[in-house]
């Protein structure tokens, strides 16, 4: 279903099918929907700070991302029944939080400092035209 969570992550994380029937009205396609915003929200904070969105099966990373998705997701569903979040959830939520704020560093992974916002990449100085002069005025030197 989901690149980090499915339907069945999701019950098992929750602790059973009946509290995700209860919070969807038993429908699997607006569970799809849900787990879907989820994910997509931990995926632009991943991007935002510089993650790659792609991580091995069974890792650290993938927990830690799973968790924050579950936090999402558990946040989303009980604001939509207008109801507050259950403790039990406080470590995903804060996971969730602590992501979408880049707060929290994702485990055994390294954020590019090109990829995320703000990150400049810088072309290779040393590289001269014929002329001598650096290749980004290359395409100048008859103007000159």
């Amino acid at each position: 279903m989901g690149d980090y969570i499915d339907d069945t992550y999701v019950a098992n994380a929750v602790g059973g099918s009946a509290i995700v029937d209860a919070l969807t009205g038993s429908s699997s396609s607006v569970l799809a929907q849900h787990i879907a915003a989820a994910e997509g929200i931990i995926k632009g904070a991943l991007e935002n700070s510089g993650y790659a969105t792609t991580f091995a099966v069974g890792s650290a990373a993938l927990a830690v991302v799973q968790s924050a998705c579950i936090g999402a997701l558990v946040h989303k569903l009980y604001n939509l029944k207008q109801q507050e979040v259950p403790a039990a959830y406080a470590i995903d939520v804060g996971t969730f939080n602590a992501i979408v704020a880049g707060e929290l560093k994702i485990p055994g992974v390294q954020p590019s400092a090109v990829t995320g916002v703000g990150g400049v990449e810088f072309s290779d100085s040393s590289d001269t035209s014929d002329d001598g002069r650096p290749a980004v005025f290359k395409n100048l030197r008859d103007i000159y």
